[in-house]
């Protein structure tokens, strides 16, 4: 039986560390299925474009990043929840330039790193969390966590939503203020794949994920937290705050409320313009609880 290789992408941060891992730390075994991996700087964005132009199979993608995409047009479908915690972005501003606290943030542009991303859709959300009119919300399109940093430098853009323990070096290095949190009210990453991957080969996918299941759920914290710190710039005290507030899913399901409450809040917001049924959003093989 020959292998079926999986193009997989994600951004290179901590979410996403078991998967760069995988075929020393996991011991993945290339029978059936096997995978590539390719990290993402630039987020949910181009990572949606290289899936519509069959750059790569599936993705590890945050969860409003998905919706807004599938209610968009056909494509891609949700193939499971990824990780079932939500995700906590830090509001950023430029240490010496931006503003000393969120409520002065009304007017400013935001950075983000292209339109349809994370940090775009989570403006919205923010804004609206906040009590402001979202229509009056501006963007300067910075392309990923370095133009960001060009970006606030300059005086080009005011502040910056991303995941807060991915910039926390920025912070704790004292060139940014992270004068707020903005929590996402749904869980955050799902695995994303092509409609024509997905039906081509549903047992590979579904092997994979199982196998990416077995490595998150019985690894011990520890080693992950060991592994992680080793690799990546981030303190200790971090990672294990970050651990203890993630729980991990990597599962061919998702929950009917999970999508509802994305799609809702996207079309509050006039991110999304059709009303789907919860089925429309996930693969054939996909579990709805």
């Amino acid at each position: 039986m020959s292998t079926v290789v999986l193009r997989i992408g994600g951004v290179p941060e901590h979410f996403n560390f078991p998967w760069r891992l995988a075929h020393s730390a996991l011991g993945f075994q290339a029978t059936t299925v096997d995978f590539t991996w390719t990290d993402y700087y630039g987020g949910t964005g181009v990572m949606r474009e290289d899936l519509h132009r069959g750059d790569i199979d599936l993705a590890v993608m945050l969860t409003e990043g998905a919706v807004a995409d599938i209610n968009e047009g056909p494509g891609l479908k949700i193939v499971g929840q990824y990780v079932s915690s939500p995700l906590h972005w830090g509001v950023h501003v430029h240490s010496e330039l931006g503003p000393a606290s969120a409520e002065q943030l009304i007017g400013h542009p935001f950075a983000i790193s292209r339109r349809g991303s994370g940090s775009h859709l989570m403006a919205y959300v923010y804004a609206k969390q906040k009590g402001w009119d979202p229509g009056q919300l501006r963007f300067v399109d910075v392309q990923d966590l370095a133009g960001a940093r060009r970006s606030l430098g300059a005086g080009e853009s005011t502040v910056f939503l991303w995941e807060r323990f991915t910039t926390a070096p920025v912070v704790d290095a004292g060139e940014w203020r992270c004068i707020d949190i903005c929590s996402t009210p749904w869980p955050s990453f799902v695995v994303v794949g092509r409609e024509d991957v997905l039906k081509a080969h549903p047992h590979a996918v579904e092997q994979l994920l199982a196998q990416m299941h077995r490595y998150l759920t019985e690894t011990a914290e520890q080693e992950i937290i060991h592994l992680i710190h080793q690799d990546l710039d981030l303190k200790l005290e971090d990672l294990r705050t970050w651990l203890a507030q993630t729980e991990w899913d990597c599962q061919p399901r998702i929950r009917r409320d999970t999508l509802m409450a994305t799609e809702s809040t996207l079309a509050a917001l006039g991110l999304a313009d059709h009303r789907l049924p919860p089925e429309a959003y996930v693969a054939p093989f996909t579990q709805l609880l």
